[in-house]
């Protein structure tokens, strides 16, 4: 019993995002993929914005919409950033 009377073979089921619908993702992911683009194409977006030194440490930012024109590069700084030369493309 690790967690709260769980096994191991249990938590690993309770965590893996697939055993939760049926093992087939592939339907969920495509569909995250298809949304993903569509609002990267209506939206505003400043992408891969690094937060720390390691290559996984990059987000990317979709402000609001009533404040998108206020933040192309300077968001940068509203969120932390050492500058504005930091956003990859």
């Amino acid at each position: 019993m690790l967690y709260r009377g769980f096994s191991q073979e249990q938590l690993e089921r309770e965590y893996a995002p697939s055993s939760m619908i049926g093992g087939d993702i592939a339907p969920y992911l495509a569909a995250y993929s298809a949304l993903s683009a569509q609002a990267r194409a209506q939206l505003t977006v400043q992408e891969n914005l690094d937060y720390g030194d390691a290559p996984a440490q990059v987000l990317d930012f979709f402000p609001p919409a009533r404040l998108a024109h206020h933040c192309m590069c300077s968001s940068t700084a509203a969120i932390g950033r050492r500058s504005a030369s930091a956003i990859r493309r």
